[in-house]
């Protein structure tokens, strides 16, 4: 069964993210029907799912394990053939609140 934006939560969506700033939020609006989110799994002591709207206060000044990944790729510089580029990538795969 594949999910769809329309079975998951506001929260998890585009249109359920919170922002500090009004051009922040028309700039969201602007990208409802053409991106899709990928939300940090995040999860507290007891394995419930923290919601992203609650990620500021159930990360404030807790204790948290992370699990991510870094990949490395070594990229030309652009317009130079004998130039190359370190890149390294981060993604954060999921994080439990161990003490909040």
């Amino acid at each position: 069964m594949r999910i769809t934006c329309a079975d998951l939560p506001v929260s998890l969506t585009i249109a359920g993210w919170k922002t500090k700033h009004q051009n922040a939020q028309d700039a969201l609006q602007t990208m409802l029907q053409t991106h899709y989110v990928n939300y940090l799994r995040m999860y507290d002591a007891f394995g419930n799912l923290i919601y992203p709207d609650q990620y500021e206060e159930h990360l404030k000044g807790a204790l948290a394990w992370m699990m991510f990944t870094i990949k490395h790729r070594i990229m030309p510089d652009i317009g130079e053939e004998t130039s190359y580029r370190d890149v390294f990538i981060a993604d954060i795969v999921k994080v439990i609140t161990l003490e909040s």
